[in-house]
This record gives structure tokens, C-alpha cells and sequence, in this order.
């Protein structure tokens, strides 16, 4: 496989780009306020060898639980609000179905990727490979609850 050319940049003490190793992501669906669980299920990925984790942050009780995750974990944590891109593609698809557009699904993931790199994902959403710089998707078969990565 040949790689595409990136810059290097750090999340953490984590290379991503350059001539790095790939690097394993995941995202958490606990609610984060519930810091307990978050971090439960950080642990439970970083066992599994998950490099980098993101969190959603809806409201301030979410903003107040960072603390306690971060300071309880040992992979770098990134959080935002997670419903931009989700809400843009689900404009994209309201629009297609309220006037009757009729758009096939290439061409809601090509609006979708002039408007930002993962809004695709969110046209396409459930368990993906994806590639390019976030147009390139491909359905996979969910992971199974307990799995181990070598």
C-alpha cells in the first residue's frame, strides 16, 4: 500500500502523519457527564490498544467531567461538540426527502464533502472505513462487543 504524503503533527505524546505508525482512534457513546463510565470505556479501549479517544460535549456538565476523565486516563483525549457535521448532513438528507429530491447516495456524500471533511460519514453513518480525506467510505461489519486488536 503506498501512503499519501502528510504533514506531522502531535495529539498528545501521539505522532498522526508523516511516516508515523497508523494510529487507532475511537470515540465513546457514554454520556460524558457520567465520568465514571467514560472512563470505564477509555480504559476498556486503551486495553484494546486504541491510541487517541474523543468525547462529545453537549453542556457544561459535560465540560465539568473533562477534568476527572483526563487525569484518569493515559491516552490523549479530544472532545468537541460533535453535531455540526451530523446536523449539516442531516439537512442534506431533510432537504432530499422534504422536495422530494430523489438524491442518491453519491451525490448526498458529494454536497456533503464540499461542506466538511466527515460530514459524509454522517450521510452514511454505522460502522465505516474511511478513506481520502473523509468521501471515501466504505460499510464494515460492526466490531464485536469484546474484541482484541494485535
Amino acid at each position: 500500500m503506498k501512503r499519501r504524503k502528510t504533514r506531522l503533527i502531535n495529539v498528545g505524546n501521539v505522532n498522526i502523519g508523516g511516516n508515523s505508525e497508523i494510529t487507532i482512534q475511537s470515540m465513546c457513546n457514554t454520556k460524558t457527564k457520567d465520568a465514571d463510565a467514560t472512563i470505564k470505556q477509555i480504559k476498556e479501549l486503551e486495553k484494546a490498544g486504541c491510541d487517541i479517544v474523543r468525547v462529545s460535549v453537549e453542556d457544561m456538565d459535560d465540560v465539568f467531567a473533562l477534568k476527572e476523565i483526563k487525569q484518569n486516563i493515559n491516552i490523549p483525549l479530544a472532545a468537541g461538540l460533535g453535531g455540526g457535521s451530523s446536523d449539516a448532513a442531516a439537512v442534506i438528507k431533510g432537504m432530499n426527502k422534504l422536495f422530494e429530491i430523489e438524491m442518491s447516495e453519491k451525490e448526498k456524500i458529494e454536497i456533503a464533502a464540499k461542506i466538511g471533511m466527515d460530514v459524509p460519514f454522517f450521510i452514511i453513518g454505522g460502522t465505516t472505513h474511511v478513506t481520502g480525506k473523509g468521501e471515501k467510505i466504505n460499510r464494515i461489519d460492526p466490531l464485536p462487543k469484546n474484541f482484541t486488536l494485535f
